[in-house]
């Protein structure tokens, strides 16, 4: 009994143990029904272009001039990089796990924020429908000068020059939902806060994209369940393949651990650098309409323009709102 005892870790050596509280059913069912309620709204509202109408101007020299000043355009460029600093962390701390006994209880938590991350805003966010799925900007539809019909959300055109949907910043701006998932089962009080940061910063790095006319407040909605989902099934999978036991495993040797750390601090290295390699230029955002669109959308042809007898200088907005000229 006693050597037995004495060959379990005690958690304090141990470090962080791996989630084990089994995931319920709110865990899938909630998030769906808030999807679904948004998506209706939607479908049979007008409350993606009422919300982008909010920050269109057609007569500045910029048109959407709130998304280029702080803290908005501050987002814009460096709203990533927690995502890149979370997707850091969990590389080192997957060579600390796999190289020190005292850290093997962080093995369960990197993954679920590794493979989080990795699925999430990297594959089916940016690789997958981000290249692929096609739905226009709002600066790309003929509401806001663009040549293009309005698209309702979960429709594609499979145009690979529409890249509307989903969102990759507020993909990223969701990304600690991923420590909610690493941290639940043993620190309740950091999932719970992890949980929370990552629905206000990704909705405000949502509001960001809004006001720069780069997606729809639907595309920020399934930026949020897309990486939710992502994490979830992160978390479900390490849970099942992964052992819960950390006694017995034995470690690689001193010149595998060398290695180990090597490839790691390597492979962290090339993300930082890629990262800082890709930021955007200041001026990014600066997207003002072709000229030949320009001189032809006049305030009186613009598809959500005021009736005459209001003759504002300025574009009013849609339906429902002061301004609206459609039936």
């Amino acid at each position: 009994m006693m050597a037995t005892m004495a060959s379990v870790p005690t958690p304090s050596r141990a470090g962080p143990l791996p989630a084990s509280s089994p995931l319920t059913r709110w865990h899938w069912a909630a998030p769906l029904a808030i999807l679904a309620t948004g998506t209706l709204a939607a479908w049979f509202s007008d409350v993606d272009l009422a919300l982008s109408a909010l920050y269109f101007d057609v007569a500045g020299p910029e048109y959407w001039p709130t998304g280029l000043m702080p803290p908005w355009s501050w987002l814009y460029r460096y709203g990533e990089a927690p995502a890149v600093l979370m997707a850091v962390g969990s590389l080192l701390g997957l060579a600390a796990a796999y190289t020190a006994t005292r850290f093997r209880g962080w093995r369960a938590p990197a993954w679920i924020v590794l493979l989080a991350l990795t699925l999430g805003p990297l594959l089916v966010t940016n690789a997958l429908l981000k290249e692929h799925w096609g739905r226009p900007r709002p600066r790309q539809v003929e509401a806001f000068g663009g040549g293009r019909p309005y698209q309702p959300v979960l429709m594609p055109t499979f145009r690979a020059d529409e890249n509307g949907f989903p969102s990759g910043h507020v993909a990223a701006g969701f990304a600690p939902v991923a420590l909610y998932f690493a941290w639940r089962g043993r620190r309740g009080a950091w999932a719970r806060a992890a949980l929370a940061v990552a629905v206000v910063y990704g909705l405000v790095m949502g509001w960001a994209r809004i006001t720069q006319g780069a997606h729809f407040a639907s595309d920020v909605l399934w930026s949020g369940g897309v990486v939710y989902f992502s994490a979830l099934a992160a978390a479900a999978g390490v849970q099942r393949w992964l052992p819960a036991s950390r006694a017995g495993v034995r470690l690689p040797d001193r010149p595998w651990r060398a290695l180990i750390w090597l490839a790691t601090v390597s492979l962290a290295g090339l993300v930082l650098f890629y990262y800082v390699w890709r930021l955007p230029g200041p001026k990014a955002e600066r997207r003002p309409w072709p000229p030949a669109l320009a001189a032809s959308q006049t305030p009186a042809r613009m598809p959500l323009a005021p009736p005459p007898s209001a003759a504002p200088a300025r574009p009013a907005t849609v339906a429902g709102m002061p301004g609206d000229s459609r039936p």
